[in-house]
């Protein structure tokens, strides 16, 4: 059976155990050295300056020293038993062992040496003292059991810590199937935590449905994978998804040139771990794991993690397509409402999509956060869901409004913050809803808010509500000309509007006027809103 090699000193507490072989061998009169299986000295421990004389002057006469090893490797092999010689007119003894536990696990050799007078003052043959050589063998088998029984320890902390670890890592990425991040969010963060554990190359995202791969690069071995073309990993994924998803179950392919599929693929072994994504009554493709290292290997442990994961992420595209379709019913409802409140006014057919349009640009240049970006668009979408509440004969009146009517036209922010409210997911969005006719001087509706009173999405969606509103034809008056609606937008700066947005259409005014005028209504990359028109 092949030797153990253990560097068993670096799970000791070097200070306490050099204490403890003092104590046992200083009234014996040894001076002793342990060796690990590969020959090297880990411990060296000298009893006095004489004695320390003698082992000196074994350790320089290397032919001496190196001789009585070699036959101490006899015995740890198996070849041979412990040995004690006498060298040197019977000066010197030298006791030569395997460095073995009790159970038979070897930790390398033990090396004792004392000057001879002190062991037999009799003239005893040396070879032949069974009390000695059993006192030595004894302790060396109590030491060994000591030392190894640290290694246990240090190792099950070892594993346990990375049970801990992986408990929470399941945990974590638990928890993100319960947020409302985005699909490709989720699967990106779950995909960058297991690679945190695994360390792969990288990790490559076969997605069945869409027939593409994603790629996830490792940054701290982003070099590694230089050499191999995305067209040679992709070859290799479109082959490993189809051997897992035949069988449905999680692979490991250490040294894919091994594998009759993947002969002459690449010249160096690749190593992958390969995890379908499937439910019971559909795929999603696999994730796989590259690693370029051929001597880095997958092992058991991590293909049984990943499976574990690889179900959180299943869940995470399972509610996806559950929360898609329950988006596109509830869109469905959206497009209802907006339809009846643009039926009322053939004037303003289009107003809600082109405001929203206009609000997500502005998301864009002020680069938003993903929260904000959803209050906003939601906000905007429905800034004049109120309107459904308001008379129609009054909405579509060809005159002057009177008072009255014009409060009730007023309301309309009111009302359909009302209305919105009721849905959690959209609490933030009512601010957009309730607030986008105040105006920066405090003159507008309803609460007269000034300055920067008035929530952010509130003012976006204010100035590309105005925005829309100067360049539409109304009942009263055609579409006004490209240097009026300048003019005007530069005397609402500070007035009505938030100058630093002016200024922000203003510089990008082609930008946005294409917006208006274009039937392809574009939706911000990181939106949940899709598929509305």
């Amino acid at each position: 059976m092949e030797t153990e090699i253990i560097n068993w000193k670096e799970y000791i507490d070097e200070e306490k155990f050099e204490n403890l072989l003092e104590d046992i061998f200083d009234s014996q009169g040894y001076s002793i050295s342990l060796f690990n299986n590969e020959g090297k000295k880990l411990v060296r421990k000298n009893r006095d300056k004489q004695n320390h004389l003698v082992c000196e002057e074994l350790r320089e006469n290397e032919n001496f020293c190196n001789e009585h090893y070699l036959k101490a490797q006899e015995a740890i092999t198996g070849k041979r038993g412990n040995l004690s010689f006498c060298a040197k007119n019977r000066e010197r003894f030298l006791f030569c062992a395997p460095f073995k536990t009790s159970s038979g696990k070897n930790l390398g050799a033990i090396v004792a040496c004392k000057r001879a007078k002190v062991f037999d003052s009799h003239g005893d043959n040396l070879e032949e003292n069974e009390e000695e050589v059993n006192f030595l063998k004894g302790i060396t088998s109590l030491l060994a059991d000591k030392i190894y029984q640290d290694i246990e320890i240090r190792h099950l902390s070892a594993e346990l810590n990375a049970k801990y670890e992986e408990l929470a890592l399941l945990y974590e990425i638990g928890e993100k199937t319960l947020v409302s991040d985005s699909k490709d969010e989720s699967v990106e963060y779950i995909v960058t935590r297991a690679m945190e554990t695994v360390n792969p190359s990288l990790v490559v995202w076969s997605v069945r449905e869409e027939n593409k791969n994603i790629f996830y690069r490792n940054p701290e071995r982003e070099s590694e994978d230089k050499f191999i073309s995305d067209e040679i990993i992709m070859e290799i994924c479109r082959k490993v998804s189809r051997m897992s998803s035949r069988s449905r179950e999680p692979l490991i392919l250490n040294n894919l040139n091994k594998y009759r599929e993947f002969a002459g693929i690449w010249q160096d072994p690749i190593n992958v771990l390969s995890i379908p994504l499937v439910s019971d009554s559909k795929g999603f493709g696999s994730l796989n794991f590259i690693e370029c290292n051929p001597e880095k290997i997958f092992l058991n442990d991590q293909l049984k993690l990943m499976e574990s994961i690889s179900r959180s992420t299943v869940t995470i595209l399972k509610n996806s397509e559950l929360y898609e379709k329950l988006q596109k019913l509830f869109f469905n409802v959206i497009r209802m409402l907006l339809g009846i409140i643009e039926s009322k006014d053939t004037y303003t057919e289009g107003h809600s999509k082109r405001v929203y349009q206009i609000s997500v640009q502005f998301a864009k240049i002020l680069k938003l956060s993903r929260k904000d970006i959803f209050d906003l668009q939601w906000g905007a979408i429905l800034h004049d869901v109120g309107k459904i509440t308001i008379p129609t004969e009054i909405i579509k009146k060809p005159g002057k409004l009177t008072s009255e009517e014009y409060e009730i036209i007023k309301s309309h922010p009111v009302k359909g913050a009302e209305l919105v409210s009721t849905i959690d997911e959209f609490k933030n969005a009512v601010k957009g809803i309730r607030y986008h006719h105040e105006r920066i001087d405090g003159k507008g509706y309803p609460d007269g808010l000034r300055g920067t009173e008035i929530p952010l999405i509130a003012r976006i969606i204010g100035i590309a509500d105005t925005f829309d509103a100067l360049n539409s034809a109304r009942p009263y008056r055609a579409k006004p000309s490209r240097a009026f609606v300048l003019a005007e937008l530069k005397q609402l700066a500070s007035t009505q509007l938030d100058s630093l947005l002016v200024e922000l259409l203003l510089n990008n005014y082609e930008l946005f006027i294409k917006l208006l005028d274009s039937e392809d209504y574009e939706l911000f990359e990181d939106t949940n809103i899709k598929g509305i028109w």
